[in-house]
């Protein structure tokens, strides 16, 4: 890189400030862990009913093409419907969905 742009002392403090306060108080907030809780069981259970019986929900050409699919290519298009999905499936379904860290 030709340049590089730094922030001034006092402005690095207040940003690490405000950073702290949006986690403790935005991000770790009670109600915001329910409905982070919520979506994950929310994407679980559509990677299940999708692994299971892909026809009950899905159009005709994504069930088909969803069979034949890698897990990497199944859990992006999870990824589509909210979180991040990091692993959705191993043997059984476990979700270790972050949608904390953005």
């Amino acid at each position: 890189m030709r340049y590089n742009a730094e922030l001034p002392t006092e402005v690095i403090e207040v940003l690490n400030i405000f950073k702290d306060f949006v986690f403790k108080y935005v991000i770790r907030d009670v109600e915001t862990q329910r409905i982070e809780y919520k979506g994950q069981r929310i994407i679980t259970e559509m990677f299940q009913i999708f692994e299971t019986d892909p026809e009950r929900l899905l159009p005709r050409n994504t069930a088909n093409r969803w069979r034949n699919a890698p897990t990497k290519v199944k859990t992006d298009y999870l990824r589509l419907y909210g979180g991040d999905v990091r692993c959705l499936c191993t043997k059984g379904v476990s979700s270790t969905i972050d949608v904390s860290k953005r």
